[in-house]
This record gives C-alpha cells, sequence and structure tokens, in this order.
C-alpha cells in the first residue's frame, strides 16, 4: 500500500516560521507589559535571591524526567516489534518534545513527527507505531489526570478563588479528560474507528465526483490502519509486565516535572503549601500544550502562573520571578536540547533504514 502521504517530509515554510515567530513574540511582549506594571526592578531583585544550585536540580529533574517518558515508550516499542535501538529512540522523541514546544499546533505536530521519523527506523506499519502512541500518551496523562483533580479540589477548598476564575480553570483541565477518555475508548473499541471512517466515507460518495475515488481511496488505507492498530494493541496489552514499567516510567517522570516548581519556589526562599505549587504547575501545563496560536503559549503561560501565584499569597513580583524561572526547566531547556537534536536527527536521517515504499511489506515484519 502506497503511503506516501505521510512518509515525504517537507520542510516548514519561510512564511509559517515568521508567522510562528511573530505569534511567540505577541504573547513574550504581552507578558513583558504586565512585568512593566508590575516593575522591573521588583522582579529583578526577587530572581536575584535565587539558589543557582537548587535551580540548577530543578532543570535537571525536567531532563531526568523528559528522558524516563522517553524510556516508558520505547518499553512499548519493543513490547510491539517495532524494532527502533534505543539511541533512535531518543532522537525521535526530543524531535517529538521540540515540535510540541515550537509549534502552534502543541501534541499534534509532536506527535505526527513521532510517527515519520519511526515508520522512517522501521519497515514496521505505521497503525503499529500509532498503537504504541496511543498507549504511551494514556499512560503518561493517568498520573497528570489525578495530580490535576487534587489540584482543582484544592484551588476551590483552601484557595477559595473566584466564581469566574473557578470555571476559566475548569474549562482549561477539561479537555485533557475529553481527549484521554477518547483515547482509552479507541484503545478498547477499535470498531468505533471503522464506524466513523464508514460514515465519512459514505458521505463523501454521496457527494460524487472526484470525492468518490477520494473516498475508495481513503476506506482502504484507513481499514488497514485501523486493523495494524488493533495489532499493535493486541502486542502490547498481551504483555503486562511491559505495560508496568511503561506505566511506572511515565508515572517517575511526572513526579520529577512536578518537582520542578518546589525546587524553585524553595530556590526563591518562598513558602508555599505543596500542593498549592503542584496546582499552578498542572494548570501551566495544560496552557502550555494548548494547541492555540502560540507557540509553546510563550507569555500566556508565566501570566497565568503569575496570577495564581499572586492568589495564592505571593506578592506580584513574587509571583512573576517564581513563574519565570519555573519556565527555565519546564519550557526553555526543553526546546533548546529538544532544537539541537531535531537539527542532529534530520542531518543523519538519510542514513536512517527506512520502509522500502512507505508502508508495502510491513506484514513481513515480526509479529506482536
Amino acid at each position: 500500500m502506497e503511503y506516501g502521504w505521510i512518509c515525504r517530509a517537507k520542510g516548514i515554510p519561510r512564511a509559517s516560521i515568521f508567522r510562528i515567530m511573530l505569534l511567540a513574540s505577541v504573547g513574550l511582549f504581552s507578558y513583558a507589559a504586565i512585568l512593566f506594571l508590575i516593575g522591573f526592578g521588583e522582579i529583578a531583585r526577587e530572581i536575584s535571591k535565587v539558589n543557582a544550585w537548587i535551580l540548577f536540580l530543578s532543570i535537571l529533574a525536567s531532563l531526568i524526567g523528559s528522558n524516563l517518558y522517553i524510556l516508558g515508550w520505547w518499553v512499548l516499542l519493543r513490547r510491539a516489534n517495532l524494532s527502533c535501538d534505543l539511541g533512535r529512540t531518543f532522537g525521535i522523541m526530543w524531535s517529538d518534545i521540540f515540535l510540541d514546544q515550537a509549534l502552534p499546533a502543541g501534541s499534534f505536530s509532536g506527535e505526527a513527527m513521532r510517527i515519520y521519523l519511526t515508520t522512517k527506523n522501521t519497515i514496521k506499519q505505521i497503525g503499529v507505531s500509532w498503537a504504541t502512541i496511543i498507549v504511551h500518551r494514556l499512560f503518561s496523562i493517568l498520573p497528570f489526570l489525578v495530580t490535576c483533580c487534587i489540584g482543582l479540589i484544592y484551588l476551590f477548598d483552601k484557595a477559595r478563588i473566584s466564581p469566574p476564575m473557578g470555571a476559566a480553570i475548569v474549562a482549561l483541565v477539561t479537555p485533557p479528560f475529553i481527549i484521554s477518555g477518547s483515547l482509552a475508548l479507541l484503545t478498547v473499541n477499535d470498531g468505533l474507528a471503522r464506524r466513523g471512517l464508514e460514515g465519512l466515507t459514505g458521505i463523501m460518495l454521496l457527494l460524487g465526483g472526484r470525492w468518490r475515488t477520494k473516498a475508495s481511496l481513503m476506506r482502504e488505507r484507513g481499514l488497514s490502519l485501523i486493523a495494524q492498530y488493533k495489532e499493535g494493541i493486541q502486542a502490547i496489552s498481551s504483555g503486562p509486565i511491559a505495560c508496568l514499567a511503561s506505566l511506572s516510567l511515565c508515572s517517575a517522570s511526572f513526579l520529577l516535572e512536578l518537582s520542578i516548581p518546589i525546587l524553585v519556589l524553595i530556590s526563591l526562599g518562598k513558602d508555599l503549601p505543596l500542593l498549592a505549587i503542584v496546582s499552578v504547575y498542572v494548570i501551566g501545563m495544560t496552557i502550555q500544550s494548548m494547541p492555540l496560536f502560540i507557540p509553546g503559549m510563550m507569555g500566556v503561560t508565566e501570566a497565568a502562573m503569575t496570577a495564581l501565584f499572586s492568589i495564592l499569597n505571593l506578592s506580584p513580583a513574587e509571583a512573576a520571578s517564581a513563574a519565570i524561572l519555573i519556565r527555565i526547566p519546564m519550557f526553555w531547556s526543553k526546546l533548546l536540547i529538544g532544537g539541537v537534536v531535531t537539527v542532529y536527527v534530520f542531518r543523519n536521517l538519510g542514513k536512517w533504514k527506512g520502509p522500502p515504499e512507505c508502508g508495502e511489506g510491513a506484514a513481513k515484519g515480526e509479529g506482536g
């Protein structure tokens, strides 16, 4: 089967790069305006109090957590018999992380890159690769959802936030719950995807003309991908030890991620309840991953965290300094390392073993 539409790598147009940079600048300049109102001098005095060694520990925790997250996916790749060696798995995932941070599409752009690079590296099927990504996402989002629930309860009960802000926070954190529920449903019932495909192609057939040809091609490709996806899910679910190992690695990664705001506030000498810090951070993580117009939600995430820390009894200058420093391990360090790795990966992409015809003959690979 022909999968050229996925396997052809295309560069990002210059106009798109300019637009991304422009949108990032809008977010950062908007936050700079907020910092101006707070007072640059006061913020600088607060930042000057930071313990650099503890701040460095927060960056280290972030990077170790990211690598544990990557190992969680590698365990699933091995279980699904996708022959991706560890070094290349790290290359693929750091490219995924970079695009998650750098492009306005959030996780969608990163996951598209993960599928492309995985299928370049193996002769296995795209659907099987997608199955490992879906399960990995579910394992990584479970600890986040639990923490998010605890954080919301704390904010409503202890912080006594205003009803409008409470409604805004609930609206922000609702999409991850919906997405994770949909992914879980798709994992246990591939028939939903099949029925959705049949419905979509049925509408296209009714339109007639060239849509009829496109519908037939889409149906053929879609059914093949769904069959491959089911194969991948069956291979993964037949290995409970691998699933437990992946879930454990993802959970450990998330715990290290949660240590970032705690370490940063300790480095600044600020004392806030643990649940208060975690609550603000998970909301910041949610905002950062939103697939809106600003890459990494630059400026927006900082502004939201500044507002929430202010509600939790930090002064505006203290809240702003905490938000700025938290974003170093949370966002900027990953963006930098991910960018370097992505450049390296694409410079060496021609050396990777790729599928001869992008999918054809993939069924000849190892079984699940």
